[in-house]
């Protein structure tokens, strides 16, 4: 299980959550905005990795769910 590391005293998951909030989407890979933007702060390669992990760990019955419900409203 990953873990919602600190980064500059701010949790992981608050970069990924204000880079979403704000219509980015996060991937991996150099030229994806996520890993310029993690890479300008000082983030190092693993940092950002790990950040990407969090963000694309999702569970694929919760996706399912998730997807339906949006869907029907």
């Amino acid at each position: 299980m990953l873990e919602n590391r600190k980064f500059n005293g701010i949790h992981y998951s608050r970069y990924i959550a204000s880079y979403q909030n704000k219509g980015g989407v996060v991937n991996y890979g150099e030229k994806n905005g996520f890993y310029r933007w993690m890479k300008s702060l000082g983030a190092t390669d693993t940092m950002i990795r790990e950040m990407v992990d969090i963000a694309r760990m999702g569970k694929l019955e919760l996706e399912i769910d998730c997807e339906k419900f949006i869907n029907k409203n």
